[in-house]
């Protein structure tokens, strides 16, 4: 069952003061993609042996309106319809990194046929946007799609887009104001506002990780989660929980309690916060408000996570 922190994208984007021009911040997964797009489409021999068509030359490249997930028309024209299924694939194994997926597994959940999936992971596969287990022949992503993502981290798209939204919310609160993402069992701090600057060691967290659960924006994308999902997360980093001292029981009841609420609230060691998750483009991402203990009772933390939920939602 999907949480109630989650929030449509379209609901963000769809309002101009949040949000700067897409054509200069590439904000989003269009603008995202539009880098691998071009090198699926840079040679119409390799497309042509992407598309399903019969025609002896290749359409050029176009855009489409449809995300990775969108059923495939059979209107579309050939190029932008073989781009959609190779961006469902890797939207598929960006889901399931951890484990991979085989390829009867793709098949199933891409709804592509067996061949044409055959084709599109060899070609992704030489140009490493896709690896094979050698021993589980399950697929992941692979080098290449990693460092394209990592190349956004100079100018975070997420950021330019939610940087307004953040800053009235410092000016707000007089706190400090985090955008957390999620990278695989871990939460990152990609940016922090503070208006006016109360507690110069927040800065210190930005660049940082931590395990899913153990911060206060870190709790909220962890309540993303499924109850099962969350499980098998736990089974992976047990150790990590135990020397933190946090149990599956105690995770999952400030999971639940965030999920009844809409907002997550953590304290310990001096700080305390509330968070809020909400989808993005191929995931999602959370706002946090954090402070000392002294600053942050419990009251002051729910006004701020129905704020948080007002001011994105």
């Amino acid at each position: 069952m999907r949480t109630p922190v989650r929030r449509r994208i379209p609901q963000a984007a769809c309002r101009p003061s949040r949000r700067s021009d897409p054509s200069k911040d590439g904000g989003g997964r269009s603008l995202a993609h539009l880098g691998l797009a071009k090198m699926l489409v840079g040679r119409s021999t390799l497309m042509c042996t992407l598309s399903q068509t019969k025609n002896t030359t290749c359409p050029q490249y176009g855009r489409s309106g449809g995300g990775p997930h969108t059923t495939m028309s059979t209107s579309s024209p050939t190029g932008v319809q073989s781009l959609e299924r190779a961006f469902t694939l890797l939207s598929l194994l960006a889901d399931n990194h951890v484990d991979g997926l085989r390829m009867d597994q793709l098949v199933r959940a891409a709804g592509i046929s067996r061949p044409t999936i055959h084709r599109m992971i060899s070609f992704l596969v030489d140009l490493h946007y896709i690896e094979q287990d050698v021993t589980t022949r399950a697929y992941r992503l692979g080098t290449a799609a990693m460092l394209l993502g990592l190349r956004t981290m100079s100018r975070p798209p997420l950021v330019a887009t939610y940087l307004l939204t953040m800053r009235r919310l410092a000016r707000r609160t007089g706190e400090g104001v985090f955008m957390v993402v999620r990278i695989g069992d871990y939460s990152y701090n990609l940016h922090l506002e503070q208006d006016p600057p109360q507690n110069p060691a927040l800065q210190d967290l930005v660049g940082t990780t931590r395990l899913l659960g153990l911060g206060i924006g870190s709790l909220s994308l962890l309540a993303t989660m499924t109850d099962a999902e969350i499980r098998r997360h736990y089974a992976r980093q047990r150790a990590q929980y135990a020397a933190s001292n946090l149990s599956l029981t105690r995770l999952l009841t400030g999971v639940e309690r965030g999920r009844r609420l809409g907002y997550t609230l953590a304290a310990g060691l001096g700080v305390a916060g509330v968070g809020y998750a909400f989808e993005v483009p191929s995931g999602y991402a959370a706002i946090s408000v954090v402070s000392s203990k002294a600053r942050m009772p419990l009251a002051r933390r729910h006004e701020f996570g129905k704020l948080i939920k007002q001011e994105i939602g």
